[in-house]
């Protein structure tokens, strides 16, 4: 798999302020994800190709924080395997 020059290494994701989140449901052409570590709130994001992920997959975003009550997601694509977090692991 190709990934963009920003996931590829620790400093890039940093730099980029690329988060990793687990996909936690499929619905349609859009992925279910946990928006913010410490909260229940989830969040949602249109891909092209739905089929290529399943729940559990790891993936890339750049969330912003626009105002209290509202954000914007980036999504950048599947999350490098050395990134990703062990089955289990708390992401935060």
């Amino acid at each position: 798999m190709e990934y963009k020059e920003i996931q590829k290494t620790k400093i890039a994701r940093f730099n980029n302020f690329i988060q990793v989140r687990r996909v936690l449901d499929i619905k349609g052409d859009h992925l279910i994800f946990q928006l913010w570590p410490n909260s229940d709130e989830r969040s949602y994001i249109k891909v092209s190709m739905p089929e290529t992920y399943k729940i559990g997959d790891c993936i890339d975003l750049i969330i912003e924080r626009m105002s209290r009550t509202s954000h914007r997601v980036t999504f950048i694509g599947r999350t490098p395997e050395k990134f990703a977090p062990a089955v289990g692991e708390n992401i935060s």
